[in-house]
Order: structure tokens, then C-alpha cells, then sequence
């Protein structure tokens, strides 16, 4: 069952937006899953800015212009689903 192999659970909560990390067991390793709720225009922004942060996790630095490039292909991929999609926050500089 998987319920039983449940490490941990933690969420946050900031303005519109719910955040959820899972750790599991998996194998001789742990599980990470995220789960992001948001506002749907939001969606191709996190998860551009979602993509950058697991690259530096795994220890790969991202392209400075990888943000942008990451958020047009969210944008054109959510946009016909979720309608139009919030670009980079105020003060946003690159990755």
C-alpha cells in the first residue's frame, strides 16, 4: 500500500498558491513529488521557474536565458487549456 510507505508530507500556503512536497520510499532511494496549486495563468511561469530550481538540485546550473525559453514552451502548451498565461514576476532578472 502506498499510503504505508509515506515518509513525510509538508505544505505551504502563499497568497493564491498551495505547495506540497511528498517524500516516499522508492527503492534504496526517496520520492519527491511536488504539487503546485495555483492560479491556472500562473501555470507556465511556475513551472518554467520549477524546471530551473530541480536543475539545481541535481547540480546543473541553468542557462541564463533557460527560464524564458522553458515559459514560451509551457505558455504555447497550457495557453489553449488554461487560457493566457502571467509572465515572469516584477523584478525578475533571469535565472
Amino acid at each position: 500500500m502506498w499510503c504505508a510507505s509515506l515518509i513525510s508530507l509538508d505544505a505551504y500556503i502563499r497568497c493564491a498558491e498551495t505547495l506540497r512536497f511528498e517524500l516516499a520510499a522508492d527503492g534504496d532511494g526517496t520520492r519527491l513529488t511536488l504539487i503546485d496549486e495555483l492560479p491556472a495563468s500562473a501555470a507556465a511561469r511556475n513551472a518554467a521557474g520549477w524546471d530551473s530550481c530541480l536543475d539545481r538540485l541535481q547540480g546543473r546550473e541553468p542557462a541564463g536565458d533557460a527560464w524564458r525559453s522553458r515559459f514560451d514552451v509551457y505558455s504555447a502548451s497550457f495557453g489553449p487549456t488554461l487560457g493566457a498565461q502571467e509572465g515572469p514576476p516584477a523584478g525578475y532578472k533571469g535565472d
